[in-house]
C-alpha cells in the first residue's frame, strides 16, 4: 500500500511505497501532512489532491509551465515568458545579423529594411505569453 503525503495546496509532498497503515501514519505524523493511502502508482509531476482525492493534473503546456494548485491549471509567469521570448528574438536576430555588416550583398534600401525588422524585435514585449506575440514578419532576401 502507498501513501501520498500532500500540502495544504494541493502539492504531493511525497509518496511512499510499501508499507501499512500505522506505519504510514507515523510517517505523516513526523512529517505533519496529512495522507492518502492508494494501491496505485502516484507521480508528483502528474497528480495532485483535490478535496482529499488524488487527482490527475491536465497535459503540461509546455516545459516552462508551472502547475498552479489554486487554479488547477499550468500557468507561465511573467519571468519565464520573458526568458523564452528573450532566447527567441535573440536567434531571429543572429540569424540576420549579416544584414548590418558592411560587405554584406544586399542593398542599401534592403539593409534599411532589415534594420528596421531587427528594431521591431528589440521593442516587442518580451513579458507576456509567446503565444500571444505578434513577431514582426522577416524581410525578404
Amino acid at each position: 500500500m502507498n501513501a501520498v503525503l500532500y500540502r495544504a495546496s494541493g502539492q504531493i509532498a511525497a509518496v511512499l511505497e510499501g508499507g501499512d497503515a500505522s506505519t504510514h501514519d507515523a510517517d505523516a505524523e513526523s512529517m505533519g501532512l496529512p495522507y492518502i493511502l492508494t494501491n496505485e502508482s502516484i507521480s508528483p509531476f502528474t497528480h495532485y489532491v483535490k478535496d482529499g482525492v488524488i487527482t490527475t493534473m491536465p497535459s503540461k503546456a509546455s516545459e516552462n509551465h508551472q502547475f498552479n494548485y489554486a487554479t488547477e491549471s499550468w500557468e507561465l509567469t511573467d519571468e519565464q515568458a520573458g526568458k523564452i521570448n528573450r532566447d527567441m528574438r535573440l536567434e531571429l536576430l543572429i540569424s540576420c545579423d549579416w544584414t548590418q555588416l558592411p560587405d554584406s550583398p544586399i542593398t542599401n534600401d534592403k539593409k534599411s529594411e532589415w534594420a528596421a525588422y531587427r528594431q521591431q524585435l528589440r521593442d516587442l514585449d518580451m513579458t507576456v505569453d509567446p503565444s500571444l506575440i505578434a513577431w514582426p514578419v522577416e524581410p525578404s532576401r
